[in-house]
């Protein structure tokens, strides 16, 4: 029993702490990267204005977001995974019959529900988000190939004049504003994960 117990609270720990850590992680994204690299080169003294441009380039942008992504894609689900499994474990355990415990429906029904929380992140990102995922990526690789042939965009530039570049610009801001929002959402599943997985454990 004691043996048993222990693994229990190991296994609680380690879904918890994994789903918590993934939820601060995700959010930090849209709280702290996303507001950092739209930043103004000449602040005004308000704290928020539409008419302020992010002080990079924003071709570059979306260069600095797809290394981001990129880091992201290969942390975050592995660790959804380790916290969506501790979960369902959890869930095993306290629906499972033993000689000295009868099984708690209750409690595995919340660690079923915060399995489910935990891993929804990943469908979340291929159903919703892969749209704006993708074209900030077409964004980027056409700022690489920009970057590659420095005479060419001039000329571009140059033909299609500085409204073409504003409207691109616009749409690279807009596009991050929007992925910004959608992973706040994204976010937010892993930290309800935590929760219910706190109240299974505490209640």
């Amino acid at each position: 029993m004691t043996t048993t117990s222990n693994v229990i609270r190991t296994v609680q720990a380690i879904g918890i702490t994994s789903s918590a850590v993934l939820s601060g992680g995700i959010l930090s994204f849209s709280v702290v990267l996303i507001p950092t690299l739209a930043l103004p080169a000449h602040p005004t003294k308000r704290e928020s204005d539409s008419s302020d441009q992010p002080g990079t380039p924003t071709s570059h942008l979306a260069r600095q977001w797809r290394h981001s992504f990129n880091t992201g894609k290969h942390i975050a689900p592995p660790i959804a995974l380790l916290s969506s499994t501790a979960y369902a474990y959890l869930a095993y355990l306290f629906r499972r019959a033993t000689p000295v415990q009868e099984p708690e429906l209750r409690t595995s029904n919340l660690y079923i529900l915060a399995a489910a929380l935990a891993l929804s992140l990943v469908p979340y990102t291929l159903v919703v988000m892969m749209p704006t995922n993708q074209r900030l990526l077409v964004r980027a690789a056409q700022a690489d190939d920009e970057a590659a042939t420095p005479v060419e965009k001039e000329r571009d530039m140059a033909t299609t004049g500085v409204p073409a570049k504003a409207e691109e610009d616009a749409e690279v801001c807009g596009l991050l504003e929007k992925w910004s929002r959608m992973n706040v959402v994204r976010g937010c599943l892993p930290l309800a994960a935590t929760v219910v997985g706190l109240f299974a454990t505490l209640f």
